[in-house]
């Protein structure tokens, strides 16, 4: 299991969430895809106890979309306009602009002194 927040992994489980946790994927076709499924907690030494992070999503909390979906609304951003993308894509108008934001911006990360 790996730290969404610092790369720490363990192999000793805290515990599980009792509820999945979901991630909106790529459409196939006309049929929107789902991604579920629980996620074990782990105790890491600098964030305490903590969701483990999955390769494919952001960290529990930050976004319920996957990153080839978040990367997908925003490079759709760029070649057409806002309302175009919430058709296609079928999400809400708000949501596109928060996912640019996410996409653009990253969070920051620590650098080594």
């Amino acid at each position: 299991m790996v730290c969404p927040k610092c790369s720490y992994t363990t192999r000793s489980c805290y515990g599980t969430r009792t509820l999945d946790s979901r991630w909106r994927h790529l459409d196939i076709g006309t049929h929107q895809t789902w991604l579920s499924c629980q996620l074990r907690r782990l105790r890491c030494p600098t964030h305490g106890v903590i969701t483990e992070g999955v390769p494919f999503a952001r960290p529990v909390g930050e976004s319920r979309f996957t990153r080839d979906f978040e990367h997908l609304v925003a490079w759709a951003c760029a070649k057409m306009d806002k309302t175009t993308v919430t058709k296609l894509l079928r999400v809400a108008w708000r949501t596109v602009g928060t996912i640019c934001e996410r996409v653009v911006t990253p969070r920051a990360r620590s650098q080594p002194s």
